[in-house]
């Protein structure tokens, strides 16, 4: 009885064994790209990285980009894994991958679509202006763009207090600020979804005093 046990769950691990295991025929080859993956991402440097199962030997495995050139893909130990790095530039790439093995099998037919963005929005301070102002309150408004979407932005005030501001009629904005006597800078943080920031806008302005703070006494 223990026998036929062993024997029983020796078969049982080998189905299932059998199951996890790319089985192919001896006209077939199989082809899976593990990465890149369909997506955009905010690095130069991609990973290429295929598993490729066949039932002769493999031969090569030649990764096509942009339609353009080809890169050969290094096996990796004793696996079925197949890799390179490679770098792109910012923009739209395709891969597709080419195997063939020893017996004639042959696939051209896995490709990937992915996006390269690692450059931080473009920001555009609208307002303030780098002047002076008679009056306490001023509004922030600042265009921000990228290839990805923007995520969020948000001026900091004097390097104290972070405001959040919010896409209005194209722009981002926040209902007017009051500002107090003297000079202020605001500087600017945009971020894209792929998590590239743009901090290097800022800008200097000055308030000074006006009537609203010196009201015309009441005459009777």
């Amino acid at each position: 009885v223990k026998r036929i046990s062993v024997y029983t769950v020796m078969f049982v691990s080998l189905i299932a064994l059998a199951s996890a295991v790319m089985v192919v025929n001896a006209e077939d080859l199989v082809v899976v790209i593990n990465s890149p993956e369909s997506k955009t991402y905010n690095a130069n440097d991609i990973l290429v990285n295929v598993t490729v199962a066949a039932y002769g030997a493999i031969d090569t495995v030649i990764a096509e980009v942009d339609s353009s050139y080809n890169v050969t893909l290094f096996r990796l130990f004793s696996t079925n894994y197949y890799w390179n790095l490679l770098t792109l530039p910012d923009g739209h790439h395709v891969v597709r991958i080419y195997a063939n093995d020893t017996m004639g099998a042959s696939d051209s037919s896995q490709s990937v679509n992915f996006n390269v963005d690692t450059t931080p929005p473009t920001v555009t301070i609208r307002s303030p202006m780098n002047t002076t102002y008679g009056y306490h309150g001023v509004r922030i408004n600042v265009s921000a763009s990228d290839p990805s979407a923007i995520s969020n932005v948000i001026a900091q005030i004097d390097g104290a207090t972070n405001v959040t501001l919010t896409l209005s009629g194209g722009h981002y904005a926040n209902t007017a600020t009051s500002f107090n006597w003297g000079q202020h800078v605001i500087q600017i943080f945009a971020n894209d979804s792929v998590g590239n920031m743009n901090y290097a806008k800022t800008v200097w302005f000055t308030v000074v005093p006006s009537l609203e703070d010196f009201p015309f006494p009441f005459v009777t």
